[in-house]
């Protein structure tokens, strides 16, 4: 059994099993994503400035691929060609 943190309302401790109801579209993904980018930079400063530099390291590279999945849906949605040698992870 997993421990949830004491200090959250009941009704957020655990996470529902995602339904078709909660299936995202494009934008919404996309806005997702750009506000978790954003977080995790913030997130990131936060640790250099404590010096945990591992985390720093960890959060920053989230970062990165919030960025590039942001870019690599950027070009799909244009119809643009990818790089070659570049891949979908």
């Amino acid at each position: 059994m997993t421990a949830n943190p004491p200090d959250l309302p009941p009704d957020t401790r655990t996470r529902p099993t995602p339904s078709a109801h909660d299936i995202a579209t494009p934008e919404a993904a996309r806005d997702t994503l750009d506000y978790m980018r954003s977080m995790l930079t913030e997130l990131s400063g936060i640790a250099r400035r404590q010096r945990l530099d591992m985390l720093a390291y960890l959060i920053e590279m989230a970062s990165v691929e919030a960025s590039d999945a942001l870019a690599r849906d950027s070009t799909r949605r244009k119809g643009g060609r990818r790089r070659a040698g570049a891949s979908d992870q």
